[in-house]
């Protein structure tokens, strides 16, 4: 397909050059063809078929600029001795033109010098056919317009050259800072995933510290825990630094992240490590995009995160799932510490973990909300579903209430 495109685009350029040569052709053949001359060729038909013979070497001028533009020189110099009266100009300009827009500077420098040897003799050419008297103002008229007309064009394909080495630019830095934003997109994937792994490595190491004393095969499930933790650490470490170096649209978006689905077994992972969760689930689950998907999950799993890092855990989080027919709400609620209660602020941590959430929740077209109330602290995020069904999934019309507490969770179901 992509050769067959390239073939298509080369027979386009190609035609336009040809119908351009051709317009060019009749076009000198008007301007710069004096029938009058004394000595013209008896033969009406020797100027325009030398002409569009030398033309034709305009057909390959995007391929070898340097050796059209040599050519159509040559050839315009012949045309002094070869056919008196004409003298072709516009050929030399638009391969002149080519190479000033697709070479180098030093090139098309030479070019321009090169350029003004055809120049030279048809200013002298000029100069021999002026009335006697009238030699001198012929010559610089002539010479004049003939550089100023080089000069034109010159400066035309160094600019055309230059825009387009600003936009081929403009492309590589908007790519850049593409790139760049989706390497901060993955170090915040890295901190999401690592920093709820070390909360729960404390929580254990904090367990077992004090079950240690009368409970020793606790503190050792507690430790082990704490290994298993350390290790899926630096496993998500491992991957998504690997990421950074490769595209990552290279990798499934459900390979690498959680869903809405899951944030039962996180909270329930949350859980085993002591933390006390109350977990509600509301109303209908809802077929949404892989996108808004990833990013409830993650919502939930930064929320959870900061309430375990800077909320008070002698009492019960809140988190709560909640299905409509245009959206789902994931909200949780906590209280904070109270060496966190006297800090003047409406969020407790402002920093890159609220941040994240709000990108998350935006990027899918949904809201965020954070915000303080007293001693408590409160989020909130609404992303949007699709209208046309539902996951079918068994718990679907059935409002479900799991209370998490340092291992025993109570299930209460009732219908919609």
């Amino acid at each position: 397909m992509k050769e067959r495109f390239q073939l298509t685009l080369s027979s386009k350029r190609l035609l336009a050059d040809a119908s351009l040569a051709v317009l060019l052709v009749g076009l000198d053949l008007i301007v710069s063809w004096d029938t009058a001359r004394p000595d013209a060729p008896a033969s009406p038909w020797i100027a325009p078929a030398y002409l569009a013979l030398g033309y034709v070497a305009l057909l390959w001028r995007r391929r070898f600029p340097v050796l059209v533009l040599a050519v159509l020189i040559v050839h315009s110099m012949l045309a002094f001795v070869l056919v008196p009266g004409l003298v072709p100009t516009l050929g030399i300009w638009l391969a002149f033109y080519t190479v000033a827009s697709h070479c180098s500077r030093r090139t098309a420098v030479l070019g321009l010098i090169a350029v003004l040897a055809p120049t030279a003799l048809n200013v002298m050419d000029e100069v021999k056919q002026a009335p006697q008297g009238a030699e001198g103002s012929y010559m610089i008229t002539s010479a004049t317009l003939g550089v100023m007309f080089d000069l034109v064009i010159f400066g035309i394909g160094r600019w055309v050259r230059w825009s387009r080495s600003m936009r081929s630019l403009v492309a590589e830095l908007a790519a850049d800072q593409a790139i760049s934003m989706e390497r901060q997109r993955v170090a915040r994937e890295l901190h999401d995933i690592v920093a709820h792994s070390v909360s729960l490595m404390v929580l254990q190491a904090g367990a077992a510290v004090q079950s240690i004393d009368r409970d020793n095969a606790a503190a050792r499930q507690a430790m082990l825990q704490v290994a298993d933790l350390g290790q899926l650490a630096v496993i998500e470490l491992r991957r998504l630094l690997g990421l950074l170096e490769t595209p990552i649209a290279d990798e499934p978006e459900d390979r690498r992240a959680g869903t809405i689905a899951s944030i039962p077994a996180l909270v329930g992972h949350v859980q085993s490590a002591g933390a006390t969760i109350d977990l509600t689930l509301e109303g209908k689950p809802r077929l949404v995009d892989p996108s808004v998907d990833h990013s409830g999950y993650r919502i939930a799993q930064e929320a959870i995160t900061n309430a375990v890092k800077y909320g008070d855990l002698t009492q019960p989080i809140s988190v709560a799932v909640r299905w409509s027919s245009s959206g789902v709400e994931i909200a949780e609620k906590n209280r904070i510490q109270a060496s966190l209660q006297g800090v003047k602020s409406s969020e407790p941590n402002p920093g890159r973990g609220v941040i994240g959430m709000r990108e998350r929740a935006r990027a899918v077209g949904g809201t965020f909300d954070s915000h303080r109330s007293g001693t408590e602290f409160e989020v909130k995020a609404w992303l949007p579903v699709r209208p046309e069904g539902d996951l079918g999934r068994p718990d679907v019309g059935q409002e479900v209430h799991l209370e998490l507490r340092g291992g025993n969770a109570t299930e209460n179901s009732k219908g919609s």
